[in-house]
């Protein structure tokens, strides 16, 4: 039972995370081989996050067959925007007594969270169109986790990267 107590810790520790994805259905996106950042990338205001944010892009891109440009334009622009701010968490809990039900007892509680929200675009180098554009927002983020928790929303961001068309999906299971 010793063992049991810290995997349940780690597992209430764990921040809650959400990812939302949206791309140009039209967008063929086995043509794009290389990136590159765009030329109006602004660093996130801690250096260190920085690199964190474009390593973790880089490694992931590449992890999906898409090479950082050397030399020469490349067929996608990224950008990103990183920030961490505060949110306001509403926990609620209710106690009785099986032998007075009428001795219920609610108490709320409310606090302040670290919340993260990264956002990564992909933009057409030849049109300059926005094809794909990811949001990840981490709430309860700690400073001392930062590298961890860019990568994992990073992970979590490219996970279906590039991502099927409509055609190319495959089929929904048969309802039953």
């Amino acid at each position: 039972s010793r063992l049991i107590l810290p995997v349940l810790l780690l597992a209430v520790a764990a921040p809650a995370q959400e990812v939302k994805l949206d791309y140009d259905p039209d967008a063929d996106f086995t043509k794009y081989k290389t990136f590159g950042w765009s030329l109006a990338q602004e660093p996130a205001k801690n250096p260190a996050n920085h690199i964190r944010i474009t390593r973790a892009v880089e490694a992931n891109l590449t992890a999906h067959g898409v090479t950082k440009a050397t030399d020469g334009a490349p067929d996608l622009y990224l950008t990103y925007l990183g920030k961490v701010g505060e949110k306001v968490k509403v926990t609620g809990k209710s106690a009785g007594s099986y032998w007075e039900p009428t001795n219920l007892r609610t108490t709320v509680d409310v606090g302040k969270v670290k919340a993260g929200t990264l956002i990564l675009e992909m933009a057409d180098a030849h049109t300059k169109d926005v094809v794909w554009r990811g949001v990840s927002t981490t709430v309860g983020i700690r400073p001392d986790y930062m590298e961890e928790e860019i990568n994992a929303a990073v992970k979590k961001l490219l996970a279906d990267s590039p991502p099927k068309k409509p055609s190319e999906a495959p089929p929904e299971p048969p309802k039953p």
